[in-house]
């Protein structure tokens, strides 16, 4: 059984595949879970390597701006000239609270 966790950000919301998780798993186990796999995209970006953002995000993300604007995963995906044109220095999230609604968990960042 593959779950899904949702990460819900300050500037949008993102849906990442993490990988096999039981539902009966301890949630402590769950939020290392979801910590590596927001750092992995993190570092992703970082590098805007997308590949391993694409590897990371669901086909049907959609990613929400602070402003309401939408980007399919298509077009949130890093492009080689966002390196000149959006430069990235850091990128952090901090992890509010995770809740669990059957194998799912929605990590709220």
């Amino acid at each position: 059984m593959r779950s899904q966790f949702i990460l819900l950000l300050a500037v949008g919301a993102i849906c990442q595949t993490v990988g096999t998780l039981r539902a009966s798993a301890p949630a402590a186990e769950a939020q290392l879970q979801i910590k590596m796999a927001s750092r992995a995209l993190i570092e992703a970006q970082l590098r805007y390597d997308a590949p391993a953002v694409a590897r990371l995000l669901t086909d049907d993300f959609v990613y929400v701006g602070h402003d309401g604007s939408l980007a399919t995963k298509t077009q949130f995906l890093p492009a080689p000239q966002d390196r000149n044109e959006r430069p990235l220095q850091s990128l952090e999230w901090k992890l509010v609270q995770v809740r669990f609604c059957g194998d799912t968990a929605i990590a709220v960042y």
